[in-house]
């Protein structure tokens, strides 16, 4: 029987929420959100998303397809494309849909017995967190 090894989680990096919207009745409508940033984990078979604020308070996604290539608009609206990985979830019955490439995360959100689409979608901001300072001296 062959020995099975764990692979342990890697940081991919910081990734800061800066855009949400909602698409309702066919309409897409942005919505304010209050930045916020996400740790980006994963092993190749799930996608691990933390709050900074939070880090071991994890959410986790199965991944379905990794190494693909997606299409993607760069700052200048220059059609490129990067790979990525695909991953979903129906855990607390939504569904999530999480796409996340070396630059960008977007987590797109069906509630059920809702028509609306929630989609958040951040944009890579640090390798890894910057310690957060206290007011406390040792």
């Amino acid at each position: 029987m062959p020995l099975r090894v764990a692979i342990p989680l890697q940081a991919l990096g910081v990734y800061r929420v800066e855009s949400m919207w909602r698409v309702s009745n066919g309409k897409i409508v942005s919505a304010p959100v209050e930045p916020f940033d996400y740790l980006v984990f994963s092993d190749g078979s799930r996608i691990g998303l933390a709050r900074v604020e939070a880090p071991l308070e994890r959410i986790y996604y199965p991944v379905y397809q990794a190494g693909t290539r997606i299409i993607l608009t760069d700052e200048k609206n220059q059609v490129r494309t990067v790979e990525g990985m695909l991953a979903s979830s129906t855990e607390g019955g939504s569904l999530r849909q999480v796409l996340l490439t070396p630059q960008k995360l977007r987590i797109t959100r069906m509630p059920p017995n809702s028509e609306d689409i929630v989609i958040l979608e951040a944009r890579k901001i640090a390798d890894e967190p910057t310690p957060i300072e206290t007011d406390e001296t040792p």
